[in-house]
């Protein structure tokens, strides 16, 4: 699976091994309980080292080489290590009913030895785009390395959380009120709010969503929040936007806002950028 990790310039393919390590032991700690509760926690777990992969996988076609590579594949892989005692603690992947994930990642990384070996300098950085990650925006004016990693990151995250929530919402998809956040369920119904958002270009908003279709519409507005080429390439080529649509009513507006999104999908190519 992780192939991908031997670049010739990743002169810390050792050391992310090693962190990998880290990051499965530490996860470990938490597939106890029934089930239900082990299968959640190997649902963070594998998301994390596929958001990993992705990220390798973006900084090579950025041309990203060196230290500023190797700090933001550590970022990716420890991106929501605090799901962990998040859903040890609360039961609940939803922020808005327990606790910030990226800020518990935060404290989960300052707390044990998962970056002792880093540079103050090198752990701030991936401290820093661990934290800022899930935010709706990106704020204005972050240094470039810190804007780069982040960005990195949330794309990394969102290729991945793309397919994973489409096998909840296909016709005879499992169910599971952790992963689609208790929405109701419903063929049709959804808030016109998101669905306004979303034709005016926005990003929903997790707070007004009551529906599971009000999440199929916010997973497809991240489309407005992809940073790359690349990430944009991987989501049109992989027709996520038309297997999600297909689940959600076939009215001409909807219909027009699926081409809308899929047009935003075709925007041009990135320049490669210096490493740190």
């Amino acid at each position: 699976m992780y192939g991908v990790l031997a670049l010739k310039s990743n002169i810390m393919t050792d050391d992310l091994n090693q962190h990998i390590k880290w990051f499965e032991n530490y996860s470990e700690r938490f597939s106890q309980g029934s089930v239900e509760d082990r299968k959640n926690v190997a649902i963070k777990k594998d998301h994390s080292l596929r958001v990993l992969d992705n990220a390798i996988k973006i900084s090579a076609s950025l041309k990203l080489d060196g230290v500023l590579a190797q700090l933001t594949h550590l970022a990716a892989l420890f991106h929501d290590v605090g799901r962990f005692p998040q859903y040890e603690r609360f039961r609940t992947f939803n922020d808005r009913n327990s606790a910030n994930h990226a800020a518990l990642s935060v404290d989960v990384l300052r707390t044990t030895d998962a970056l002792t070996t880093l540079r103050p300098e090198h752990r701030r950085l991936v401290l820093g785009a661990i934290f800022l990650h899930n935010r709706q925006f990106i704020p204005a004016g972050l240094p470039f390395a810190l804007d780069r990693m982040t960005r990195i990151v949330r794309d990394a995250d969102k290729l991945d959380i793309f397919p994973v929530l489409i096998s909840y919402f296909l016709p005879d998809s499992p169910v599971n009120g952790v992963v689609t956040l208790n929405l109701k369920p419903h063929p049709t119904a959804y808030t016109e709010e998101i669905f306004q958002s979303v034709r005016t270009g926005r990003i929903g908003k997790y707070e007004a969503m009551v529906w599971i279709n009000d999440l199929k519409l916010l997973v497809c507005s991240w489309v407005y929040d992809l940073n790359f080429a690349v990430s944009r390439e991987i989501v049109l080529q992989a027709g996520y936007l038309d297997t999600i649509f297909r689940s959600l009513p076939s009215s001409p507006e909807f219909i027009a806002l699926r081409e809308q999104l899929k047009r935003e999908l075709t925007k041009g190519s990135d320049a490669p950028d210096s490493d740190l």
